[in-house]
């Protein structure tokens, strides 16, 4: 089997009908048709030589055409049945294709094979979830390269006090330099999505702020957003009720020690406020 045209959505949607296969839209399955920026994805992601590289989503294989020619050795993860034995026809002697949700199955790869950077085209139902649940899980890329609705890019890199900052924010860049690469207008695949979607590149941080309990910061962290309209005092407040121990923590005394306002919102707090917090709860528990 030859790979199809990949720069056109004609020669993609024959290719699909001659083999009795169909997009889904509830996959949010849309292909990449331009092909300056497969390619400028793939130099970015730059994995050396020796590394596990995966891809997530990858379709019938547009940017795995690139990456066999890049990587030594490649993962790809695909839900579609009948993507995944395309994906085996074209490229079984270079690629290991793992066939279901990459939710899912992403944890026991990853202790089988220790992959090193991360490209993929990530529909919006998933995107934050696989970026935060590696985050969460411990389990840092040396590199990610992504490309997601706007909307979830405006999430990863917003600062405090911007209109998207939030807990993922802070997740995102505690571990990564979050980078824009650029926006993709709908034009750009096919299907066209109704969003404009970004491409962002995630680099391992070298120096991460270091915390005394990394599950407590994010504890604390995911708090004090879960009502972004409340303050400091009473996203806490609430906290002491359902957590062992909580009470026995003064609420004010503890943003007094950590120098935070606790009239602040947690849209207000950067990183290190957050882990301050954090750290100065840690040695009052």
């Amino acid at each position: 089997m030859c790979c199809p045209n990949y720069n056109s959505a004609r020669a993609l949607a024959q290719f699909l009908t001659e083999r009795g296969l169909r997009m889904h839209k509830k996959w949010g399955q849309n292909f990449l048709l331009d092909p300056v920026l497969r390619t400028q994805l793939v130099k970015i992601l730059a994995p050396e030589r020796g590394e596990r590289v995966w891809e997530i989503g990858a379709g019938i294989g547009a940017m795995t055409a690139l990456l066999v020619q890049n990587s030594d050795f490649l993962t790809v993860f695909e839900i579609d049945r009948g993507f995944v034995q395309t994906l085996r026809k074209l490229f079984d002697a270079h690629v290991r294709v793992i066939e279901g949700d990459v939710l899912q199955q992403w944890h026991a790869a990853a202790a089988q094979e220790q992959p090193a950077c991360v490209l993929g085209n990530l529909p919006y139902n998933i995107a934050a979830r696989f970026i935060g649940n590696t985050i969460e899980s411990g389990y840092i890329f040396k590199r990610m390269v992504v490309t997601v609705q706007k909307e979830i890019g405006l999430r990863m890199t917003a600062l405090p006090a911007q209109k998207w900052y939030s807990y993922f924010s802070v997740l995102c860049q505690w571990q990564y330099e979050v980078r824009v690469i650029r926006n993709v207008a709908p034009v750009c695949f096919w299907p066209r999505p109704h969003v404009v979607s970004q491409a962002l590149v995630l680099t391992k941080r070298n120096a991460v702020p270091s915390c005394v309990d990394p599950a407590l910061f994010l504890h604390v962290t995911k708090t004090l957003f879960s009502a972004r309209r409340k303050t400091v005092r009473n996203n806490l407040l609430t906290w002491q009720k359902r957590m062992p121990g909580g009470a026995a923590v003064c609420v004010e005394e503890l943003c007094a020690r950590a120098g935070i306002d606790a009239r602040a919102r947690a849209e207000q707090l950067s990183i290190y406020d957050f882990i301050t917090l954090s750290d100065t709860l840690r040695a009052l528990l």
